[in-house]
């Protein structure tokens, strides 16, 4: 199926993951967003796609899928791979229990160790928003109920105080028709996020600089949009008149 058919019948975003041939010879895998770009009229004037290669991240799943009964049999391997992995991964139980985690998942959830977290129910952490948890508890029940894999997006609050938003894939690991654990593989993607909240600003301030009717207006989509990125939620732009050197309010958003 065209990925433009998709867009005229699903909304005007697709993603999608692909596998392509590079001009070398080399298959590698992307991450792929498909955007429509409207016309006035409302009508598709253009496509703006956005490719991230993700090949790594799918040679991990292969590997850690493929490997993990095999490298239990060799304690020192494993550990060696779950301690060097680029990647968090973390084993739960069926009922969300941590079983064990990657170093790099400690150093995303901003953990001196991983002891503390292993044997707690994943969801009891307080890594995910209420709103986050909720969502990501429902499609991690879905998961096991349906035993297939899902791929999702949240946003972490890490214990060290950061914010992160990142890329998850919970994969069940069946046997017979029970899933015995849950393979889960977070990337960070916060740089990401930021910069396709950079190009939406920038998108955005192109159709305002064409349809804004006023310079007031054209500062109230940039602020917005600025606002957005660095996560505030308010802030104003001042205008200096330059002979009084006097200051006006001429975008404020998030202000009563």
């Amino acid at each position: 199926e065209c990925p433009l058919d998709r867009i005229k019948s699903e909304g005007d975003v697709v993603e999608m993951e692909k596998q392509y041939t590079t001009r070398l010879g080399e298959r590698r895998w992307f991450h792929v967003n498909l955007t429509a770009v409207l016309d006035r009229r409302g009508q598709v004037a253009s496509y703006m796609t956005v490719a991230h290669d993700i090949t790594s991240r799918r040679q991990l799943e292969d590997e850690v899928a493929r490997g993990r009964s095999e490298l239990l049999r060799s304690e020192n391997k494993y550990r060696n791979f779950m301690a060097n992995a680029a990647d968090a991964i973390i084993i739960t139980d069926p009922e969300h229990r941590v079983l064990e985690m990657s170093h790099r998942a400690t150093e995303l959830f901003g953990a001196a160790e991983q002891e503390g977290l292993v044997g707690q129910d994943f969801f009891g952490l307080g890594l995910l928003s209420n709103e986050d948890a909720e969502r990501v508890r429902a499609i991690f029940d879905e998961m096991i109920r349906e035993r297939r894999p899902r791929a999702f997006e949240a946003r972490l609050a890490a214990r060290d105080g950061r914010t992160l938003d990142v890329e998850c894939r919970a994969i069940p690991i069946v046997n017979g028709d029970q899933v015995e654990w849950v393979q889960n593989i977070m990337r960070d993607v916060t740089a990401r996020k930021q910069q396709e909240l950079e190009k939406d600003l920038l998108l955005s301030i192109s159709h305002a600089i064409k349809d804004a009717p006023n310079l007031e207006a054209l500062l109230q989509q940039a602020l917005a949009g600025l606002c957005a990125i660095m996560r505030v939620p308010i802030g104003a732009i001042f205008l200096q008149n330059r002979d009084s050197h006097s200051l006006r309010l001429a975008a404020p958003t998030g202000l009563r």
